[in-house]
């Protein structure tokens, strides 16, 4: 085995894909990788299987080792068993599948009801922001929304008698909301999206403080300043309850 990692390097350097310091850091990884995977009998890459390497970065994190020392390990494996199964000296490639620590942190996170509530309730007060912010936060966790969703709404895509938003998205066309939401959206559509859009020449259903359109980062940033919940966690609350 580690003649084959000592080959992988050697291409590497000979080929130029990789700088000295990114082959010296993948050398001393792999090195490293196959001297925990002969301690435990794998002294062939063949043998080698998805869970000796989902096992073996976790003995590293349970040795202290911090996340990035993790995900370059990965990195550094899923590179070298990749040219492995190029050069058909393994049959499968063992690492495929298998997630960077970056991933990991990405997943799906699900809140739980109390810290969706105080999120879509942390709005105070009767200003226009406070309303508006309450009428957004409410929708984009009821109907299930995306934020690019939310953002690009127009006031004609409302219905509130029918407790629906009508969406441009081949995949689904509509998403319900309840009838508390609707009275939220009533007290900031004809109250306070008057008073922000004084001219009427923004048919964005959510405005800025300036009656403009809100962008896309505007909004992420009014979301996370409640709480510090992303949109997408929000989003995948309502998600893992039925909504699409």
């Amino acid at each position: 085995m580690r003649n084959e990692v000592e080959n992988y390097i050697e291409s590497l350097r000979q080929e130029g894909r990789k700088a000295g310091n990114t082959c010296v850091s993948y050398r001393r990884d792999l090195l490293w990788m196959c001297g925990w995977l002969e301690e435990r009998g794998r002294k062939d890459l063949s043998a080698v299987t998805g869970k000796d390497l989902e096992e073996m970065l976790g003995d590293m994190r349970r040795r202290g080792r911090a996340a990035s020392s993790v995900s370059r390990m990965l990195a550094s494996v899923k590179a070298f068993f990749s040219y492995e199964l190029r050069q058909a000296r393994v049959s499968e490639d063992p690492s495929k599948g298998m997630k960077t620590e970056a991933a990991r942190t990405k997943e799906r996170r699900l809140p739980d009801p109390e810290e969706v509530r105080a999120v879509v309730s942390a709005p105070r007060g009767y200003g226009d922001k406070a309303v508006r912010d309450r009428a957004m936060l409410a929708l984009l966790c009821d109907a299930g929304l995306k934020v690019t969703e939310l953002v690009e709404l127009e006031t004609e895509d409302l219905d509130l008698e029918g407790c629906r938003v009508r969406l441009k998205e081949k995949r689904r066309d509509a998403a319900g909301f309840t009838r508390h939401t609707a009275e939220l959206l009533k007290d900031y559509l004809y109250g306070t999206r008057c008073r922000l859009v004084k001219d009427g020449s923004c048919s964005r259903l959510f405005t800025n403080t300036g009656g403009g359109a809100m962008s896309r980062q505007g909004c992420w940033k009014i979301i996370k300043s409640y709480g510090g919940m992303s949109p997408q966690d929000l989003r995948n609350y309502r998600v893992s309850r039925g909504c699409p």
